[in-house]
């Protein structure tokens, strides 16, 4: 069960997290990590939010996130893939 809906604000800097369940791996090989990436660049595009930075483990990963508007929408989250 996810956590509910958290409040944005703009300027926020945020941490995202992604884990697989019960420590399973999500990126088995590199190739999984680089299609990640290139993913997640394309999904960036439109969305209101830069990433600082990110980091990838084989069971989870983790972005460091700033809100680059005030307009708050469950769509902006929309267009993010969802790995676990």
């Amino acid at each position: 069960m996810g956590k509910p809906w958290r409040e944005e604000y703009y300027g926020g800097i945020y941490h995202v997290i992604a884990r697989g369940n019960n420590m399973a791996y999500i990126f088995k090989e590199s190739f999984d990590k680089g299609y990640f990436i290139k993913l997640l660049k394309e999904s960036m595009e439109g969305i209101r939010f830069r990433i600082y930075g990110y980091v990838l483990m084989y069971n989870h990963e983790d972005k460091v996130m700033f809100r680059m508007s005030c307009i708050s929408t469950k769509e902006d989250t929309q267009n993010v893939p969802l790995f676990s």
